[in-house]
């Protein structure tokens, strides 16, 4: 599965497709739909993934404005992308356990213990995953 949203670049969408994963856009339908693609094959991110989640941002992605300022800011995708991403890993975690499947879930490095418990996914999930020892030393 890989998740993304209207940043994730059409090479990286096209070679995880190829490679079998099943794709997940996060993106807002109304904004996207108002705007011609900037991709050269002329598609939207909506209209090359699996599924696609519509996270209703506002066209431009700003919603605060201040006298002094020319400019809206403050975006909502940031905040609504973490908490439907948060969403899912919790569906998932739950499913799998549920499933009886131990899910692979990193502890913060603040706790007591985690380092032990990162380290040991880190190894188990290094060949599949080599970002993961990208820092390690």
């Amino acid at each position: 599965m890989l998740l993304g949203s209207c940043n994730l670049g059409k090479r990286q969408l096209q070679y995880a497709k190829e490679k079998g994963a099943f794709v997940i856009g996060i993106t807002s339908l109304e904004y996207s739909r108002s705007q011609p693609s900037r991709h050269k094959s002329g598609k939207h991110l909506y209209s090359s993934v699996d599924i696609v989640i519509n996270n209703f941002s506002v066209k431009g992605d700003a919603v605060l404005s201040y006298e002094k300022v020319k400019e809206p800011f403050a975006p909502t995708s940031t905040v609504i992308g973490a908490t439907i991403l948060n969403s899912i890993f919790a569906e998932s975690i739950k499913l799998m356990t549920d499933q009886e499947f131990d899910p692979p879930v990193f502890l913060s490095g603040n706790m007591e213990g985690s380092d032990r418990h990162n380290e040991a996914l880190i190894e188990k999930y290094h060949k599949r995953i080599p970002l993961l020892s990208l820092n390690a030393e």
